[in-house]
Parts: structure tokens; sequence; C-alpha cells
């Protein structure tokens, strides 16, 4: 409790939630080296690499979430009041920071805690053990879980926008909410394939657990647009080039053939013109003459 808000003076541009108020800012590497309460969690883990301390962080993050509840992004600090009523039903997520970090290897993570106090973070010093996966039942099926608890379209439905995601799968349309799972929380990982931090490493925006911040609900920025559009555009070359040959004959065969039949002579001949493509099966492009 020693630690509150205002020995983050030092710290300009800090994004986070306070009093229903949403301040906007940053903090980058070298705030390290000030006083602060990030420099006093970096000295309780034992003075760990910058980056390592960024995946701890991501894995308080997540545990967090998992035992507290779900929470679905940036763009509810909107109207933080207005939201106040919405979501009593999960009182300790009510007062949400948001918190970004962002070093030189241009790495970011969001922080998501009722009440930020050393007390709390040290209460849970089982989050920095490596055998912290091991508690969680696997990522997929936890959102898969968390949706259903929450009533996700009910949510999405209040919203003051008008959500045309919502109404194009309550409408039968196209869609499920398992793609909305996808959509939501998965969204770089589903496309890629791949582990984010070797194909995004030096601009990342996800979580170890591959929670993907910057959905489609709160917009893409031009570099995310670009990279999301790369990924679907090497989704879709791997696609045609494991099926170019087979499928490819396929089709062509197929287009031959559609239009031939048998007659009574037991000939093939072309149903347009009534014209002998062949005597006999097995003896295409033979020359008769």
């Amino acid at each position: 409790k020693n630690l509150d808000f205002k020995t983050l003076e030092f710290e300009e541009k800090i994004t986070f939630l306070l009093d229903g108020k949403l301040l906007i800012g940053e903090l980058n590497k070298e705030d390290f080296s000030n006083k602060g309460m990030f420099l006093r969690i970096h000295e309780y883990l034992g003075n760990i690499k910058f980056t390592d301390f960024l995946r701890k962080l991501d894995r308080i993050c997540f545990f967090y979430i998992t035992r507290k509840g779900l929470t679905l992004g940036p763009n509810e600090l909107k109207l933080c009041d207005k939201y106040y009523s919405r979501i009593t039903y999960n009182s300790l997520c009510i007062e949400r920071l948001f918190k970004r970090i962002s070093g030189r290897i241009s790495e970011f993570v969001s922080f998501f805690i009722s009440s930020f106090t050393v007390s709390v973070l040290f209460k849970y010093k089982t989050l920095f053990d490596d055998r912290l996966d091991d508690n969680i039942n696997g990522f997929r099926d936890f959102f898969r879980k968390k949706i259903w608890e929450f009533n996700m379209i009910d949510r999405f439905s209040k919203k003051d926008s008008c959500n045309s995601f919502v109404y194009i799968i309550l409408s039968g349309s196209k869609g499920s909410y398992r793609n909305m799972d996808l959509i939501c929380f998965k969204m770089g990982y589903m496309n890629v394939g791949k582990d984010i931090e070797d194909v995004f490493y030096f601009f990342r925006k996800t979580t170890e657990s591959l929670f993907y911040f910057t959905s489609y609900f709160l917009g893409l920025n031009s570099l995310e647009f670009y990279i999301h559009s790369i990924s679907g555009r090497v989704g879709l070359i791997e696609s045609s080039l494991t099926v170019y040959k087979s499928g490819y004959l396929q089709r062509t065969i197929i287009k031959n053939i559609e239009n031939m039949y048998i007659a009574e002579d037991f000939t093939f001949r072309d149903v347009s013109n009534n014209e002998i493509v062949t005597f006999t099966t097995g003896t295409e492009n033979t020359n008769y003459n």
C-alpha cells in the first residue's frame, strides 16, 4: 500500500484508469532508472533482463484475468463512468489499469489489475513460477468458457454504436460464436499459424499467451494492418500451392468430361453437337486416320 499513483509522477504520459478517468501516455525503458513501482518489482524478481521482466508482467496479467474475470479490451474504457452500471456483476474488474510499457525493442504489454499495490503482487508469488502454464487448462479452452460465462453477445449488443459483427452472426448470415472468439482474441496467431514472438518480435503487441490486445474492436494501426494483410496473403499462397496440382487437375478433368455421354453404340460423344470424341475409353488423342 506504500506504492500509490503518486510514485508515478516521473512517468509522463502513462495510460491507466483512475477514478473513472482515462489518462494516456507511455513508459519506456529509461524510466526503470527512477525509483518507481516497476523498479521495485524488478528488484524483487532479481534484476532480470528487461525482456524477461516484460514476460513476467505478461504472466501476472494473464493469471489475474483467469482468476478475476475476462476483460474485452481498451474500447470499454470509453465513457468510463457510463460503463460502471454495465459491469457491476464483475466488481473486481470495474477499476482497470491499462499500463503500456514500450522499450527500444518496441515490446508492449497491457496491464489489467483492479488495485495496483505491492501487497497484491507479492500475494501471488506463484505468478513468477515457470510452472504457471500448468495451472491454466489451455488458453483456448479458457476463453471459450469465459465467453459463455460473461454472455459476450449480450455485452456487445449493449454498445452505443451498432455492432455489425454481432448482427451478422445473430441473423445467421455468416459466422458463429466461435468465429467471434477467434477474431477477438486470436486474430494474429490464427492467421499466421506460427509463434508471434518469432514472426513479429520487434513490433509485437501481444502477450506470451497470444492475447491480441489491438483487435477488430479497437482497430488496427497502419503497421498492424500491414502485418495482418501479409499474414492473410501468406495463407492464400500456402493454400493455393498445396492444392494447385491435384486440385487443378481434378477441375480440368471434370470440366472436360461434364459434356460427354455414352451413346447407344457405346461411343463417347459430345452432348452439344453429338460429335464422337472417342470410340473406346482410354484412347484419347489417338489418330484413327
